[in-house]
């Protein structure tokens, strides 16, 4: 699974940066990597995400997520774009599975389909 997710930040996640970085003129584009312990229990979730603000001043989040509670893994991916009213989430996909065959699967779907979500950076969108 880590290197499943190693492979999304190298493949469609730095790819998105990339093009980010091409259409940003002031601030660089974030892509980050975080690990979190959830408190107070022995799980923990993973985080990839790529960030970017637009013209109009409005920040854009593009992220994969990775879950790992007891038995079950939750992937997901999701686009964000902040509003005058907070974050309005426009994008979203989930799975829970089982294994680490089919996280890895997700993992890759998900990375590809989130990052294809480049439209919304576009404030005419």
């Amino acid at each position: 699974m880590l290197r499943a997710l190693a492979e999304a930040r190298a493949g469609p996640f730095y790819s998105l940066w990339i093009h980010l970085g091409y259409a940003v003129h002031r601030q660089s584009p974030k892509i980050e990597f975080r690990i979190h312990q959830v408190f107070p229990s022995d799980g923990a979730y993973l985080v990839l995400y790529v960030s970017a603000i637009r013209q109009d001043q409005m920040d854009v989040h593009w992220s994969l997520t990775l879950a790992v509670s007891g038995e079950s893994i939750k992937i997901s991916a999701h686009v964000e774009v902040e509003t005058d009213s907070g974050h309005d989430e426009v994008f979203e996909r989930c799975a829970v599975v089982h294994s680490a065959t089919d996280a890895v699967q997700a993992i890759e779907r998900f990375a590809a389909a989130v990052c294809a979500e480049r439209h919304w950076f576009d404030p005419s969108a």
